[in-house]
């Protein structure tokens, strides 16, 4: 979807629009790359869990206790959640995303002007943003708290 998504953004050459374009190529280049790390990250740790170690003491539940604090899974998971944020990000934040490399039109900008600039009709979607990135944190803080634990 990333690719097919670059070479629909490369179908119109307007001049005005080549550093939005640009913005939203970079802008999917690094989801892409951080959605595949976590996606690797995961892909190892089940085949450590299920394949290598299924004999461990315990079994593969206790193994993936035992070790999921290893660096490889933590930093998978950081990934994860930083690809969530960038993707609600997108859908929610400003309109300098990265720096000045992208321009988003957010969903919530576009329902605030849609709906007469009534500030009260984004204060839903606006806490649910707010909501699933302060969830996301606390997951990555669960398992900080795990590696320390653990330690």
């Amino acid at each position: 979807m990333s690719f097919h998504s670059i070479a629909l953004l490369n179908v119109n050459r307007d001049p005005a629009q080549r550093r939005v374009r640009l913005g939203y190529i970079w802008y999917t280049c690094i989801m892409l790359v951080l959605l595949a790390f976590a996606l690797l990250a995961n892909v190892l740790m089940g085949q450590l869990m299920w394949i290598d170690n299924r004999n461990y003491p315990g079994g593969p539940i206790q193994y993936f206790t035992d070790k999921s604090t290893i660096w490889f899974n933590i930093l998978g998971s950081a990934t994860d959640i930083l690809g969530d944020f960038m993707s609600n990000g997108l859908l929610v934040g400003p309109k300098h995303l990265i720096s000045n490399l992208t321009y988003a039109n957010s969903q919530i900008y576009r329902c605030y002007m849609i709906w007469n600039r009534n500030w009260r009709i984004i204060v839903l979607p606006s806490i649910m943003y707010i909501a699933s990135d302060g969830m996301s944190i606390n997951r990555l803080h669960a398992q900080e708290c795990c590696l320390i634990k653990l330690t």
